[in-house]
């Protein structure tokens, strides 16, 4: 059995063992109770994985390009709202602010000029449904969500990277949680992405598992991604556009509860391999409202 066919089974068998845990996806919110964070995300990356999933230089297919950088700097929302027993509507919005910098070498005289390109605005708008499949013993939750571009050009003028695909996108994960009282907990969801334009569908297993102790929350997460099509190499950087990609990200979490309904968290989001994808850990801090 290969390392991807090992990891879906995985978590379909954390699926199938699933069972009611507040911290896990396949928990509802009661009716009139809300999850709420508001969090900043920052990433800064030289180098990235190429399409056979090597280490290289952002843009090192140009000669003449060189002192290549890429930055995304995020702030956005998640929110949960149960809008009764049975349902529970999810919704994120982030405000990026993507930058891509190199130094350009030219034929006369060996000279050298900076770039810069800086692209920001509101991205994508997600929204979804979550629904309850199985609820006892063994609760299993269905999500339904769309993905709506808000109004950015998907191949900016200013050859900057682009805040998304500009297509429309729908995606459904089954997800399911497992207590472990006292000790924790783990989940999984297993995501399925129909992708608009001309990017290829994907899908998305995550594996979950933390634990908490008095006014300390600690967790970790595994987020395999990977396209249905072929990963093709690129000719420019995969922080220019949208493109086929795969990644593992490991995201270990810490959160404080500062007040009875306020926590902050800290997580970062570090890349152990993929294709067409940025080499580096993005870190965020967030503030988590529940009630």
């Amino acid at each position: 059995m290969n390392q991807r066919s090992s990891i879906i089974g995985a978590a379909v068998l954390v699926t199938a063992l699933s069972a009611n845990a507040a911290s896990a996806g396949a928990w509802l919110q009661p009716r009139g109770s809300h999850y709420a964070k508001v969090y900043g995300s920052y990433l800064y990356a030289t180098r990235e994985f190429n399409a056979s999933g090597e280490k290289v230089d952002i843009l090192s297919s140009q000669r003449d390009v060189t002192r290549t950088a890429f930055r995304d700097v995020t702030i956005g929302t998640y929110v949960e709202y149960g809008v009764s027993e049975r349902l529970t509507v999810v919704g994120k919005l982030p405000f990026k602010i993507l930058t891509s910098r190199r130094t350009e070498i030219t034929d006369l005289a060996d000279l050298r000029y900076d770039v810069e390109a800086v692209n920001g605005g509101l991205a994508d708008l997600e929204v979804a449904g979550r629904v309850p499949i199985v609820t006892t013993p063994l609760p299993v939750s269905l999500q339904l969500g769309v993905k709506l571009p808000l109004g950015y050009r998907s191949r900016p003028s200013n050859g900057g990277a682009a805040l998304g695909s500009g297509s429309p996108d729908l995606e459904a994960r089954l997800q399911g949680g497992l207590s472990l009282h006292p000790y924790g907990y783990v989940g999984a969801e297993f995501g399925y992405r129909v992708r608009g334009g001309d990017v290829d569908d994907e899908m998305d297993i995550l594996l979950e598992a933390g634990t908490r102790r008095g006014r300390v929350r600690v967790g970790a997460k595994l987020d395999v991604s990977f396209s249905t099509g072929s990963i093709e190499q690129l000719a420019e950087s995969s922080t220019k556009g949208v493109t086929n990609y795969e990644s593992v990200q490991v995201l270990p979490t810490i959160s404080v509860l500062l007040a009875p309904h306020i926590a902050l968290s800290v997580e970062a989001i570090h890349t152990l391999s993929g294709k067409n994808t940025t080499v580096g850990t993005s870190w965020a801090v967030g503030v988590e409202l529940t009630r």
